[in-house]
């Protein structure tokens, strides 16, 4: 032991477990000095997925002694066990999981994040907000209280990368709307409720300048809004390049987003309830989402995740394809192995005039083609001439195209 290096130490450090690293620190002063390099700890996270944290005493150890660590996950409530070296300890983390029940959680969260923006190195938040069920309307407004502390620490945290937000309801809605946002969320997902539309939108509009890719899911389509104003301000992200949702109202904004090119629409959610079927706003919100499909000619990569009614998702593919001058390379509709033979072949009609090599270039070769091309070789040439180890060249399959015919760049 003595002969190994101090960084060949610290590297096998960071792969023991807690009790493990504890108990090799006692050994000597020199593995417990090496016991609080940040190397040890960085990619290490605390909490566990089926107890969110609860107070275990290794978690709060590492609190204690790491300089910092990847992730913390952890419940907060008033009547869960508290380790007070949640708030205390100057141990940085960069990616914070948390479940807040009730106001008390929620109060207890703002805490805790302001605590690790101090840190400075905080970077990502998942936080699931749970209500409890309570009659006083006292108890009702003081978690609209702890709420709007929640949102204005998580607005005033700087160097935020990645949010995501779940569980919001009446509870949770901030008495307040949060105050001024420091822009740098590169992401944002979020789980749309009734409650929801005035949070999201101060967040889009705080992060426009940043934001690249959000995720919206909604499980009460379409009552969770009657506004457009979040599809005016996604239309609005100049860097947004990645969209996750159900239909939208007013969805078909989105064609003013240049940069727009990937969309997954979430179908599952967007089952009318029977007495809203035949509703002119649903109606509405369809053929907004139509429109948008139908001028989007930006889009590369469109994934289609529908129930096992392919209505919606026929109209929807079918708009994409009706001005032949779709760009999409990809194509993916999921309806959950539905068998609607009907639906199937409108389907079909439609997929002829998407994705073909006459509209994209990166469809006209075949990557064996490039392979068994001269220059292919010539790369193959110089990697196995070059010691240099860094170029990697792996052919997963054989000279096969995707119909299981010999290539023609190999005959």
């Amino acid at each position: 032991m003595d002969l190994l290096p101090d960084d060949v130490l610290v590297q096998v450090m960071s792969l023991l477990s807690l009790p493990e690293v504890f108990q090799l620190r006692l050994v000597c002063s020199r593995f417990a000095a090496l016991a609080l390099h940040r190397d040890v700890w960085r990619l290490r996270g605390v909490g566990d997925a089926s107890d969110l944290f609860d107070a275990d005493p290794w978690s709060c150890r590492a609190l204690r002694l790491a300089p910092c660590l990847d992730s913390v996950r952890v419940s907060l409530s008033a009547s869960c066990p508290e380790c007070h070296q949640l708030f205390t300890a100057p141990c940085a983390a960069r990616s914070l999981t948390i479940t807040a029940v009730g106001g008390e959680g929620a109060l207890l969260a703002a805490r805790l994040i302001a605590h690790q923006r101090g840190l400075g190195r905080l970077r990502e938040i998942d936080i699931h907000l749970v209500s409890r069920v309570s009659s006083s309307n006292a108890d009702r407004e003081a978690s609209k209280a702890h709420a709007s502390t929640l949102f204005e620490t998580l607005a005033s945290t700087p160097g935020l990368r990645v949010l995501s937000i779940g569980g919001c309801d009446d509870y949770h809605v901030p008495a307040e709307p949060a105050g001024p946002v420091l822009a740098s969320l590169r992401r944002l997902a979020c789980q749309l409720t009734p409650a929801v539309p005035r949070v999201l939108d101060s967040l889009l509009a705080g992060h426009a300048a940043t934001l690249r890719e959000v995720s919206l899911s909604s499980y009460c389509f379409p009552s969770w809004s009657s506004s457009s104003s979040t599809a005016l301000l996604l239309a609005g992200l100049p860097l947004l390049a990645v969209l996750k949702c159900p239909m939208l109202p007013g969805m078909d904004a989105l064609v003013a987003c240049a940069s727009l090119r990937k969309v997954i629409l979430l179908l599952d959610g967007n089952q009318a309830a029977p007495e809203e079927a035949v509703s002119s706003s649903v109606r509405g919100v369809v053929e907004a989402a139509a429109a948008f499909f139908r001028r989007a000619h930006q889009l590369r990569a469109v994934h289609v995740h529908g129930s096992s009614d392919l209505t919606n998702a026929v109209e929807v593919v079918s708009a994409l394809a009706s001005s032949g001058r779709s760009c999409v390379e990809a194509l993916c509709i999921d309806n959950n192995l539905s068998q609607n033979s009907e639906l199937m072949l409108a389907l079909l009609g439609a997929l002829q005039s998407l994705c073909t090599p006459g509209r994209s270039h990166n469809l006209r070769l075949c990557i064996n083609v490039l392979w068994g091309a001269e220059a292919g070789r010539s790369l193959l040439a110089a990697a196995t001439a070059n010691p240099n180890p860094e170029p990697h060249v792996r052919v997963s399959e054989g000279p096969k195209c995707l119909d299981d015919h010999e290539c023609l760049a190999y005959v």
